[in-house]
């Protein structure tokens, strides 16, 4: 039988980071689901970003290039949904449910490692 869950686990790309003892179940989800999930997805990530927006700001100075595409994902409900369902596609079932007691909070935060990932791929 197929198992899907533990397939996308062996997927994954590792992440060394420190999680601080005191961290929060939604630090702990962060650091252990979802940066890995960004990490796997990056490619893809920057090129949904790439195909829905063409802008000359891109190329110009980091602060403008962060605005942009800080403005663009807060404007274009569309494209920031298809962000935020880019990494649940990479979750576990155990993983989602645990998304979606927290989902307000998680899509922030995607909308906020999405935007650096985004930030650096122009660098």
């Amino acid at each position: 039988m197929f198992n899907r869950d533990k397939k996308l686990l062996q997927l994954r790309p590792s992440v060394k980071v420190e999680v601080p003892e005191v961290s929060g179940d939604i630090e702990t989800f962060m650091h252990q689901t979802l940066r890995p999930i960004l990490k796997l997805q990056n490619d893809l990530l920057v090129r949904l970003f790439i195909q829905k927006t063409s802008n000359p700001y891109l190329l110009e100075s980091h602060k403008e290039r962060l605005a942009f595409i800080e403005k663009t994902l807060s404007k274009d409900v569309i494209l920031r949904n298809q962000i935020i369902g880019l990494i649940i596609g990479g979750m576990t079932v155990e993983e989602f449910s645990f998304y979606d007691k927290h989902q307000k909070e998680l899509n922030k935060r995607i909308i906020k490692m999405a935007i650096v990932r985004i930030d650096t791929a122009y660098q």
